[in-house]
């Protein structure tokens, strides 16, 4: 499999798992059992879910846009970060895709972009957010920079963060999302990616204002040495889900799509429903598993209808995207 293909997957696999658990982003894994058995495709919004937004089947939100708008700030400055340019580039994004009108921009990030937009001065507590707004749009940072340039991307992250989600939460779970991405498109094998992951996490936790959330890298690690004696894969997943917690926390967020991902990496079809219907902020949990998964598995990691689905129904430019990564991630493994 060429890295090509890998960084495409893991493009497509952000953009399926966000659409394929938009639908059901904060209702509980039984409600959304008691509509679907099974997330066997791309749905509309259930007339129960209380988050009333306007979109469609098969429509991708934040996760996705973010996504592609921190790969695209990232190609154009040749895998540079700016802070200060970033954050006002990220502002006149959501701006002119009206993103907070359309309710696809999460609490944290909506804050602090009004604010500037007013030309107001952001205050500390502003820039604290522990939510999964940081998290969901870092894959490309992995997907950029190959598991050699690892303080490379810290220092991207950090930067990335600093006026929305400059926390030890925040950037903790990025880091282990960057990470895995990273040692996925290298071709790294399974395990080498979980505890790489976790290795980024522990370096992510010294990182920005420290606050009294649950440590994100011990969750992971609590919920893996579960799994390891527990009866079933969906004996895990009700432990995530009931216990655990897989709300809109990033140190809720990014433990469940890690574990997900583990537990069915032989299976992303199985993958991506799983996450999908997990429950609580499902577009988050099932892109960041998407993102990972493809750049693990490639084109092997969704069906190929889903694929077309994404491409005809969204305006996403996947595969230039993908070529514009591949050639820059060439010139950071020199």
């Amino acid at each position: 499999m060429d890295i090509y293909e890998r960084i495409y997957s893991s493009l497509m696999g952000t953009a399926v798992g966000d659409a394929l658990g938009m639908p059901f982003e904060m209702m509980s894994g039984k409600e959304i059992k008691l509509i679907h058995k099974q997330i066997n495709d791309f749905y509309d919004i259930p007339e129960k879910n209380f988050l009333k937004r306007d979109l469609s089947r098969a429509q991708v939100t934040d996760d996705t846009f973010l996504t592609f708008h921190l790969a695209d700030y990232l190609l154009k400055n040749n895998g540079k970060m700016d802070k200060d340019d970033y954050i006002l580039d990220f502002a006149r994004y959501i701006k002119t895709n009206k993103l907070i009108e359309r309710s696809l921009i999460g609490p944290s990030t909506s804050n602090i972009v009004k604010k500037l937009l007013k030309g107001e001065k952001l205050l500390l507590s502003d820039r604290t957010g522990t939510t999964s707004g940081l998290v969901m749009k870092i894959s490309p940072v992995g997907l950029i920079f190959p598991p050699a340039k690892k303080s490379l991307m810290l220092q991207i992250i950090e930067q990335t963060a600093y006026y929305s989600h400059y926390t030890d939460t925040a950037i903790t779970a990025a880091c282990g999302a960057a990470a895995a991405v990273s040692e996925a498109a290298a071709g790294s094998c399974l395990d080498k990616i979980i505890s790489e992951s976790i290795d980024m996490m522990e370096k992510g936790e010294k990182l920005g204002i420290k606050t009294y959330q649950p440590s994100v890298s011990a969750r992971t690690k609590h919920i893996l040495k579960f799994s390891r004696s527990a009866f079933s894969r969906e004996e895990v997943l009700i432990f995530i889900s009931e216990v655990i917690g897989t709300g809109i926390s990033a140190a809720d967020v990014f433990p469940a799509a890690l574990v997900i991902f583990k537990l069915y990496a032989d299976d992303g079809y199985q993958a991506l429903k799983k996450a999908a219907s997990i429950g609580g902020d499902t577009d988050t949990i099932a892109s960041i598993t998407g993102s990972i998964l493809g750049a693990y598995k490639g084109y092997l990691s969704f069906p190929k209808k889903w694929e077309k689905d994404i491409l005809q129904i969204n305006n996403l430019e996947i595969q230039k995207t993908a070529e514009k990564i591949t050639v820059l991630r060439s010139d950071f493994s020199g």
